[in-house]
């Protein structure tokens, strides 16, 4: 069995989540286990990712 764990680091946001976990279901192997989350808005509340990456 194939697990995936999508994490994404921004704050959750109202349906951003089951966006995700839609795309993961329509598109996903048989046999496939895909769980979908985000970081709690205290920690994934920050900006620009891209720029804090490098850090």
């Amino acid at each position: 069995m194939v697990r995936i764990m999508y994490l994404s680091p921004v704050a959750h946001r109202a349906g951003h989540d089951e966006l995700f976990a839609e795309m993961a279901r329509d598109y996903k192997l048989e046999g496939t286990e895909v769980h979908v989350t985000s970081l709690p808005d205290d920690v994934g509340s920050f900006s620009h990712i891209e720029f804090r990456s490098y850090e």
